[in-house]
């Protein structure tokens, strides 16, 4: 995959020789390392090398969804230059292990460990009889209810998105509300499956820890929020 990623997409900006496209996605470095759960950004390599579109340039680091990286793909003798930046990168993610099974095996372990730290907690709570809702009604936590298998411990979710609030997450059919719901309803447990916003979402939620909830943060690193821990 490394091969065909440098000879027959390398990383570049379709239609004519002179226009180019911009694709954004998440890096594979952060893939491993921050526990998300999607796509590595070679799928891109290997679709668009037999296409004769190539890519020369990538910018690292993009801030999107916590960690991205942005592509410039053109067809060959578009208008721009190899600048050295895919090869660098690619040396990077050799460094980090990325072309290792291992470090999937690992990383896959990580995720697995985490689920099963969640999992427990969240089995002990309804056992207790605690209510339990769930912050974030996105493709994110889907994905993190049905990888975790929680989405039976989960009474509703509670989303910022007007777009969500009023409907019902994917096969579970949790309902979901706006966020002032865990006011009204007063849940003992929120679990942030939108966890790459676990920081902003507890801070704007300090009402709801001094009268007496507590949020789970079950990635990257579990964790319970309460005002008593």
């Amino acid at each position: 995959m490394k091969d065909s990623f440098v000879d027959e997409a390398s990383i570049v900006k379709l239609g004519s020789n002179a226009g180019h496209f911009v694709l954004e996605e998440q890096s594979a470095a952060y893939h491993a390392t921050r526990a998300a759960l999607d796509g590595l950004t070679k799928y891109y390599a290997a679709t668009l090398g037999p296409n004769g579109i190539r890519c020369n340039t990538v910018l690292p680091r993009v801030a999107t969804k916590g960690g991205s990286l942005r592509y410039f793909v053109q067809r060959p003798g578009g208008p721009l230059v190899n600048d050295g930046s895919v090869q660098k990168l690619l040396e990077e993610e050799e460094s980090m292990g990325l072309y290792r099974k291992e470090t999937y095996i690992a990383f896959a372990d990580k995720v697995n460990a985490l689920k099963d730290e969640t999992k427990r907690f969240l089995i002990q709570a309804k056992s207790e009889g605690k209510s339990i809702a769930g912050f974030g009604a996105s493709i994110t936590g889907t994905t993190l209810i049905y990888h975790f298998e929680i989405g039976e411990y989960l009474d509703y979710l509670v989303d910022d998105n007007l777009a969500k609030q009023g409907r019902f997450s994917p096969g579970h059919h949790l309902p979901v509300f706006p966020t002032s719901a865990l006011y009204e309803r007063k849940p003992d447990y929120v679990v942030i499956l939108a966890w790459r916003f676990a920081e902003p979402f507890i801070k704007n939620n300090q009402a709801y820890l001094m009268e007496g909830g507590a949020f789970v943060v079950p990635v990257p690193l579990f964790k319970v929020v309460s005002e008593h821990v």
